[in-house]
């Protein structure tokens, strides 16, 4: 084993020394003899010449056409291995060496193309037959009407002898990506070439236009901003992809080289920077990914930098720029389709169909052109494929937009119904409430001479109290209310007070004379002023009731201007919950009812003014407390009522949480229990209907925080008071 092995050693040196010295000996006469040949074919009307071609990169782009047909320079060409070489961006010069053979015994009209339009010059060396060069110059830093023929790639007539062949050299310079996609044509076959592209042009084209015109129509149908901005995307990706496909140059500006040069990039970032702005239209991104929405916006605003930098900055680094910003614009919008997705936003499903099918498209574009992948008509036309999918994508996403839409609008016409019925109620309660009203103060009508002014004062404010939608203005009111009733209140209360005394002092002296009166007359007069005790005493009652919903209106009036203090949550409730249960027991001796008490120990001292957050517990424990007295009285001893008190820190808030095991709230009152005046408990069980309003107040206006409800008809109700912790 080990002699073999040397013997191989041996083979390879020598091998190697004679390659050396063939080399040296024969200079240049290996490449010679071996660089690729493209030989005219019979039948076959186009070719790509990609891997018939040789290659020279010119670093420093210094040499010219004699320096490259030198022996020294000649034999440095490498062979290309791919049907459509690609070298990414680069600021080299490349050659390319291509070898034509015409075996026919007649001459061939021949059309030599670079199927990559973002050339910036191309110049073509062609031997005639005494041997002389004719050079012909073309690409996009040249005006396109000095092109010999007028077609958005660049394409050269050549026409070969019969029986010949001949040597083309192609001097190649471009700030763009440089891809060599070389391709033979006879005349009809390129005609039926052309035509095949105007075909998928015109339907890629025609499809912009239409969506254009589409979006406005829908715009002005509607006068949503979500239908210009998909316009104003659609027309830059139209006119960027015509850029790209060097329609642009040849139809719009054929004589503005800068702006057909600079006009790439710009349009990429255009385009980009309006599809950002379309998503987040049509996804509704503040609503369903706020955060994202957040930074697509710094995004939009660093991609409209990138609009001025493609008019100063050198185009090589404005084209990387754009091309990877194109790659990144995708991945992002991925992501957030498939977070708006996740919350259920129909429109997100075909949008992140429409990029992710982009997404390949610009992947497989942006990889050929850095020239990681070869340049084919795959990967040529991959960004077109991508933009009519996404095109037919987004427009799927309209319509949803459309039917959402009509969706919602029809929601919110059954609302609208359901808040004009609900209206109509209200009046019809507040009808029924007036005539109650009048009824009860018909009575007190000539000794309430004040009420009745303020009654017609009310009657003139009533509308205005109905449509108001804010609860400041039925503060003011209240409080004025409360305060004209105030004072005949108290008269009313303090003469039925000294009338009982006259009565009692009046029967008094009774006893003293009743010796002169007859049994008959002190019976009657006895009678009579027992009658008019209870009159007074039935005064005297409703005057207390009164009292008290004036003092509630009050409370509902002033709000909450305690003074703030730091106080111990869990002592507070505590405090609370005796003062509830007692005060409930003192109106109902037989109630009874368990508390449950669970506290969070590591809830320490928090700010609050302590008067007003006792009102609100007072006013929620003491509903718990009805409710389960309530449901005690309907079930029975077969129910045990129970108040579970709990309180917790969570994040920057602490939880007060009050649940009972009432009969709950019904599912369609319970938006209501917060508004003023509104109750479910019977007339005359000492309810002024303002309670939790002056709760709900004292929690979110004066505190800060928030109350929330959850409750299960005939299980519980469960209120959550939500308080900022610091």
């Amino acid at each position: 084993m080990v002699d073999r092995h040397s013997l191989s050693i041996k083979n390879i040196k020598f091998s190697l020394l004679l390659f050396i010295v063939i080399t040296i000996l024969v200079p240049g006469s290996g490449n010679c003899t071996e660089h690729p040949l493209f030989t005219i074919p019979l039948t076959d009307t186009h070719a790509s010449l990609g891997k018939h071609i040789d290659v020279y990169e010119d670093k420093n782009g210094e040499l010219d056409i004699d320096d490259i047909r030198t022996p020294e320079i000649a034999q440095r060409f490498t062979p290309s291995e791919m049907d459509e070489p690609g070298f990414g961006f680069t600021t080299s010069v490349y050659w390319v060496r291509l070898t034509i053979s015409n075996p026919l015994e007649k001459k061939v009209e021949w059309f030599l193309e670079n199927a990559y339009p973002l050339i910036d010059s191309i110049i073509l060396y062609s031997p005639d037959k005494d041997g002389d060069l004719k050079v012909v110059e073309a690409g996009d830093h040249m005006p396109f009407t000095n092109r010999e023929i007028s077609y958005r790639n660049v394409i050269f007539r050549l026409i070969e002898l019969p029986t010949s062949q001949r040597t083309f050299y192609l001097r190649l310079k471009t700030s763009s990506s440089m891809n060599l996609p070389l391709k033979f044509w006879r005349e009809d076959a390129l005609i039926k070439k052309i035509s095949n592209e105007q075909i998928l042009f015109g339907i890629i084209f025609g499809a912009c236009i239409i969506m254009i015109i589409y979006s406005l129509f829908l715009y002005f149908a509607f006068k949503d901003i979500v239908y210009i901005t998909y316009a104003i995307f659609i027309f830059f990706w139209g006119i960027g992809q015509g850029a790209i496909a060097g329609l642009s140059f040849q139809y719009f500006w054929p004589n503005n080289i800068w702006w057909a040069n600079v006009s790439v990039p710009f349009l990429i970032f255009a385009s980009i920077a309006s599809m950002i702005e379309w998503a987040r239209a049509v996804l509704v991104t503040n609503k369903y990914a706020p955060r994202l929405n957040k930074f697509l916006k710094i995004v939009t605003s660093v991609f409209l930098i990138g609009l001025a930098m493609s008019l100063t900055a050198p185009y090589a680094v404005s084209i990387r720029f754009a091309t990877a910003s194109s790659l990144i614009t995708v991945i992002l919008l991925i992501v957030t389709s498939f977070l708006c997705l996740k919350k259920d936003n129909r429109p997100a499903y075909y949008f992140s169909m429409a990029v992710l099918v982009y997404f390949f498209g610009v992947v497989v574009f942006a990889l050929k052109t850095f020239g990681i992948l070869p340049s084919n008509i795959l990967t040529n036309w991959s960004m077109n494929i991508g933009t009519f999918l996404l095109l037919v994508f987004f427009s799927l996403a309209i319509e949803e937009r459309i039917t959402k839409e009509r969706r919602e609008r029809i929601i919110v016409q059954k609302d609208l119904e359901t808040q004009e019925k609900l209206l109509e109620a209200l009046k019809e309660s507040e009808r029924v409430l007036e005539e109650k009203v009048i009824e009860r103060t018909t009575e007190l009508e000539k000794s309430y001479s004040q009420i009745k002014e303020t009654l017609e004062q009310l009657e003139k404010t009533k509308d205005q109290l109905i449509h108001s939608e804010k609860m400041a203005s039925l503060g003011g009111l209240t409080a004025g209310i409360a305060h004209e009733i105030k004072n005949p209140l108290n008269f009313v209360k303090n003469y039925s007070e000294l009338s009982v005394e006259l009565i009692e002092e009046i029967e008094d002296e009774f006893d003293n004379i009743q010796e002169k009166l007859s049994r008959e007359s002190m019976q009657d007069i006895r009678e009579l002023l027992h009658e008019i005790r209870l009159n007074l005493k039935n005064i005297h009652g409703n005057g207390i009731r009164a009292d008290r919903i004036v003092h509630s209106m009050m409370d509902h009036a002033r709000g909450t201007k305690g003074e703030r203090e730091k106080v111990h949550v869990n002592n507070l409730i505590a405090e609370n919950i005796n003062l509830a249960y007692h005060g409930y027991r003192a109106k109902n001796p037989t109630f009874n009812v368990t508390f449950t008490k669970e506290y969070d120990d590591s809830i320490g001292l928090i700010e609050m003014v302590p008067q007003d957050i006792s009102r609100a517990l007072l006013n929620i424990i003491g509903n718990g407390c009805y409710a389960v007295n309530n449901k005690q009285n309907k079930k029975g001893d077969d129910y045990s009522p129970e108040l579970i008190i709990k309180t917790k820190a969570v994040g920057d808030r602490v939880q007060i949480i009050i649940r009972d095991n009432g009969l709950g709230i019904p599912e369609e009152i319970k938006d209501k229990i917060f508004h003023p005046f509104f109750t479910t408990k019977p007339t005359g069980e000492g309810n002024t209907g303002l309670g939790l309003s002056i709760s709900h107040d004292i929690v979110v206006e004066g505190h800060g925080g928030n109350i929330e409800v959850v409750s299960e008809p005939g299980e519980y109700t469960e209120f959550i008071i939500n308080l900022p912790a610091i």
